[in-house]
């Protein structure tokens, strides 16, 4: 049951299916997902936060200054990026608030965890996007954004090896956290970034490795 899962981002991730549209799935500190069109969620995932005591304490018990913050705002050690492959069935990816990447193509059987794939990444970056290529079931892209530990640096990363190894893809010209990367769902051509500032479309002309280059 949903009960099992400890913790719940502000801003949780969920979503439904593309290939069962009575499957749901949503994330806290674990992956749940219902059957039923949301009636019923049961646990796929262990808990795929590092589950620091100690921060999960100050962010649940005592965050909020005089008086403890009610809203859950500020919870820690849990899913913030959630996506399905449109291309393959029980495909899952998923990202968290302390720094972790994970993958399952079993719908939660197995999971593997790509986290020291994304060289350049300081640990425990806040994951705030992974999405899942429409044109290819090998691709997927991570963003991560570092703001609250006082790194600016972008980093947009994809992998087109089914998740053993991750390239940074990062856009040149604007050197700002970005929090999501996709490509266009009709046009393999077009990726898509956006920040906390602004929003940025790339038309490129695919290559070899499917990114393209700029034009």
């Amino acid at each position: 049951a949903a009960y099992a899962v400890e913790r719940w981002n502000w801003n949780t991730p969920f979503l439904q299916s593309t290939h069962d549209r009575s499957w749901f799935y949503a994330a806290g500190n674990k992956v749940v997902k219902s059957t039923d069109w949301g009636s019923t969620l049961v646990p796929i995932s262990p808990d795929l936060s590092y589950a620091d005591e100690e921060k999960i304490k100050i962010s649940t018990e005592t965050t909020g200054g005089i008086t403890p913050d009610a809203t859950g705002a500020e919870t820690y050690a849990t899913i913030t990026a959630l996506d399905e492959s449109p291309l393959a069935s029980g495909k899952l990816y998923a990202g968290t608030d302390d720094g972790r990447v994970w993958m399952t193509e079993n719908d939660g059987d197995d999971w593997s965890e790509l986290t020291d794939k994304f060289g350049g990444v300081p640990e425990g970056t806040y994951v705030t996007r992974v999405k899942a290529s429409n044109h290819d079931s090998n691709r997927v892209y991570v963003t991560f954004d570092g703001h609250r530990t006082n790194d600016f640096t972008p980093y947009v990363y994809v992998s087109d090896d089914n998740g053993n190894s991750f390239q940074s893809i990062v856009p040149t010209c604007h050197p700002v956290p970005w929090t999501s990367s996709t490509w266009s769902k009709k046009t393999r051509s077009t990726r898509i970034c956006s920040s906390w500032v602004l929003m940025w479309a790339r038309m490129c002309r695919p290559t070899e490795g499917g990114h393209g280059s700029g034009s």
